[in-house]
């Protein structure tokens, strides 16, 4: 950067000049998260406002490519031509927006990913709406790395994908939530109603008269996933259990399991499947 090119980043950064009364715009949300019990506070900028200084400062945005598709390799258990469970590379693939932003002769590059703030995971197959989310949020992260504007927001940002609202999140304050314990409601007495007698149902009637016990049928309750896949406990579990199978040369047994559940890969076994399987080959 030249110094007058400088001066101007400065200026933007610093809220001086054009952006001497951005911070009146500045909006915050306060967002519950349920897994860690915290709320917390997400200031953020409109996108219209970023890009109306931006624009009046001769800057651009174009989208360079729509959907750009990065391959990443990752290694699983699945089944080999001898049905034996094996560590094997694979891939996986992510979206990305591709933003162009010139500013005062500069050209920055923004590759800005198809994610959905909500699941915390990227999206595969995007509508046109989240097409056009990613386009918002990328064109306002790309105008304050490219002017400075609004760029201390993300600066203070703890995790940039963490929970993205609206357009454009940065710093972050965190609120531990206590829980309120339900208050007990006394029971209001009442007059114990005597059950009718059905002449049809005999079944009763005869276990009296027989001696034998009434037995109540038994309710199991099915077990609930304490994690979903994409959850870090989840990939710590994984972690630990294909480190076990490896350690202990138990591929045949692990195969055998993930085939009980009806499945090829380690990866597609639940939680508590895991679990199940790491005290089998113990």
């Amino acid at each position: 950067m030249d110094a007058d090119l400088l001066k101007l980043f400065e200026e933007n950064y610093t809220y001086k000049g054009m952006c001497s009364n951005l911070k009146k715009y500045r909006k915050t949300i306060r967002k519950e998260f349920r897994k860690s019990n915290v709320v917390k506070e997400i200031p953020y900028y409109p996108w219209a406002v970023v890009e109306r200084l931006f624009r009046m400062q001769g800057g651009t945005i174009r989208v360079a490519e729509w959907a750009t598709k990065v391959t990443f390799p990752y290694n699983d258990y699945a089944p080999d031509e001898n049905g034996d469970l094996v560590l094997k590379a694979m891939e996986s693939n992510a979206l990305f927006i591709h933003l162009v932003a010139t500013w005062q002769g500069l050209e920055v590059h923004e590759y800005y990913p198809i994610f959905d703030n909500k699941a915390s995971k990227i999206i595969k197959a995007p509508n046109s709406l989240d097409l056009n989310k990613a386009r918002q949020r990328g064109m306002v992260r790309l105008i304050a790395r490219t002017s400075g504007i609004g760029l201390d927001i993300f600066e203070q940002t703890d995790d940039d994908f963490e929970d993205e609202n609206l357009q454009s999140t940065g710093e972050t304050t965190s609120i531990r939530v206590e829980k309120k314990k339900p208050k007990k409601v006394e029971p209001i007495p009442t007059q114990p109603q005597k059950k009718k007698h059905k002449p049809e149902d005999t079944s009763f009637l005869q276990s009296f008269l027989s001696g034998d016990e009434i037995k109540k049928p038994e309710v199991v309750e099915q077990p609930k996933e304490q994690y979903t896949k994409e959850s870090q406990e989840y990939a710590s579990l994984l972690l630990e259990v294909r480190k076990t199978i490896r350690d202990t040369s138990k591929q045949s047994e692990a195969k055998a399991f993930v085939t009980s559940k009806g499945k090829s890969l380690l990866s597609e076994l639940s939680y508590s499947d895991l679990e199940e399987l790491k005290q089998t080959i113990k």
